[in-house]
């Protein structure tokens, strides 16, 4: 069935899209909550 092969392949991209987003904005989280918690860290450690 090609008309539903011509249907799915642009869905897919979109979710695999979307997913990719979502691990680019996870990781750009964790980065930020690191940098925070090294950042408390060396605060904690200056008094």
């Amino acid at each position: 069935m090609p008309s539903t092969a011509r249907l799915t392949e642009p869905l897919r991209r979109h979710f695999w899209y979307i997913d990719g987003h979502r691990a680019f904005k996870e990781s750009i989280i964790n980065a930020g909550l690191k940098f925070l918690l090294l950042t408390d860290i060396k605060l904690c450690f200056k008094k």
